[in-house]
């Protein structure tokens, strides 16, 4: 036990550190579930195309959804990272399904979780997704020039990271390398963004086990999977960053320092503080915000 003034500081630190590591596991595995779009707004049911296979002989996570207008053909594409700590959720939960209705393509990905490969295998594997759904454009209809991700806590810190790199083919492996992962927006919900500001984790935990071990013990890692570490000067599409200002399962700090890094190196980056919410940043306008941004960015 701590027996002086600053190790009693040290010692409140670490439980506070310890508590909010605790929560985020428990929010971002559903054990408290946060939807951060109106459930109302659903868009079609009905996939065009169902548990597709984007890597030949894959792993069975790594699959996705494609909706379809029932109109038209050249949309814009919108592709949805699912949440769920990097270790749950899959691709069958896609709020982003209502922008098929605004004239969007809209796919949902799967990719490997923490339990099966530790990072960067879910970066690798949404890369892999975006390639493969450019190489499909004339199957689909959509418009391969115009792709944008969004994604909401963990899938927030994916999207980002997909933005963040889209300059660098660090992450691209595999096949349909010739076509490039990048994308033109990014819509990120409460995704963390620099893993660091959580101090401590277990080897056996949510972030211990996306690292593949503790993230005091492993700073090289835990670098290689911030978005920040990857921002350039004009290299950057366009971001809609939205967080809660009472979020304490991923401070509103990592979205600040997102926005913040962006300014700075030139990026084009819309900031909305949902206010008096945690971490699901639902409002009234939500949908209409998002459609608002893709339609700015991806219909212009």
């Amino acid at each position: 036990m701590p027996t002086g003034p600053g190790q009693n500081r040290d010692w409140v630190f670490l439980l506070r550190s310890l508590h909010a590591l605790t929560t985020l596991c428990m929010v971002l595995t559903g054990v408290i579930v946060a939807s951060s779009v109106a459930e109302a707004q659903t868009g079609p049911e009905t996939p065009a195309a169902r548990n597709v296979a984007y890597v030949e002989n894959g792993h069975q996570r790594q699959r996705l959804h494609v909706y379809l207008p029932a109109t038209g053909k050249n949309w814009p594409l919108v592709i949805w990272i699912h949440g769920g700590g990097w270790e749950s959720g899959n691709h069958d939960y896609s709020p982003a399904r209502f922008l098929v209705n605004e004239g969007f393509a809209v796919a949902s990905i799967g990719y490997r979780l923490s339990t099966d490969a530790p990072f960067p295998a879910q970066i690798q594997d949404c890369k892999s997704a975006i390639r493969w759904l450019k190489t499909q454009a004339p199957r689909f209809g959509y418009n391969p020039e115009r792709v944008g991700v969004w994604g909401q806590s963990a899938g927030g810190h994916l999207a980002s990271l997909v933005g963040t790199t889209g300059a660098d083919s660090i992450f691209d492996v595999g096949a349909n390398l010739e076509s490039k992962s990048h994308v033109q927006a990014v819509v990120d919900f409460c995704g963390p963004t620099d893993l660091s500001l959580y101090g401590q984790s277990k080897a056996d935990d949510t972030l211990g086990r996306l690292i593949g071990g503790p993230i005091q013990n492993n700073a090289a890692k835990v670098k290689a999977a911030n978005p920040l570490s990857y921002i350039r000067k004009d290299q950057l599409p366009a971001f809609l960053i939205v967080h809660g200002d009472r979020d304490n399962i991923v401070p509103i700090k990592h979205s600040e320092l997102l926005m913040n890094a962006m300014k700075a190196n030139g990026g084009d980056v819309t900031y909305h503080i949902a206010k008096g919410k945690q971490h699901d940043v639902r409002e009234n306008d939500t949908p209409q915000r998002v459609t608002a941004f893709l339609k700015a960015n991806l219909q212009k």
